[in-house]
């Protein structure tokens, strides 16, 4: 209601519709680093009350893995939904630090995923980076060797040995994720004609 005191007409009752605009999406490519700065300007969280946010998308396809990273100034908290808004995992510390939270191993569903930037405590501002990665394969493994039950005499490509025990080896392994855990995996094969069936032994 507008009042103008004795002016003609006053006072004069305005309508006003108030709608509540979501937050906006924006578009995130994996291993491209997001620096950017959490403000009172910001939307609320979707699903984090009191909280401000910053809403992402993610360029993925249906079924990729993908860890994601949020470190900040404030105590971050993490929230990844699929497109339709449910809630598919959250983190607010993963580490010693509360100002990182993590998801690790995300896969994304058919209708896509987002990434909500948030605050554990509710009104917090501050400076963040957000960083999703998509897990990278392992490097294959070098120096490899099949040696005699002494574990030194080398034993050749194609070559037999006259020993029941055979020490198999590969000196280097290496997964560019942290906290990955690796396993060789190894085929015994029986020569033909001897009626046996291949045998996979793993090793961690």
């Amino acid at each position: 209601m507008i009042d103008a005191g004795a002016v003609a007409g006053s006072p004069v009752t305005v309508t006003k519709t108030l709608v509540i605009m979501p937050c906006a999406v924006r578009t995130l490519v994996p291993d491209t680093l997001e620096a950017n700065t959490l403000t009172t300007a910001d939307c609320g969280a979707p699903h984090r009350a009191g909280s401000f946010a910053r809403v992402y998308s993610v360029t993925a396809s249906t079924g990729d893995a993908l860890d994601v990273q949020l470190s900040a100034s404030f105590d971050a908290y993490l929230i990844v939904t699929n497109g339709a808004g449910s809630v598919l995992a959250s983190n607010n510390d993963c580490s010693v630090s509360t100002t990182t939270a993590c998801i690790r191993n995300v896969v994304v569903p058919a209708s896509g995923v987002r990434i909500e930037a948030t605050t554990f405590v509710a009104g917090a501002t501050g400076t963040f980076s957000l960083l999703v990665t998509k897990p990278q394969p392992p490097a294959g493994p070098i120096l490899l060797s099949q040696r005699k039950a002494n574990g030194s005499t080398v034993i050749g490509v194609d070559s037999t040995t006259d020993e029941s025990t055979v020490v198999l080896r590969a000196d280097t392994l290496r997964d560019p994720n942290p906290r990955d855990t690796l396993r060789l995996q190894i085929e015994r094969t029986r020569p033909a004609g001897r009626g046996g069936h291949d045998h996979a032994h793993r090793f961690d």
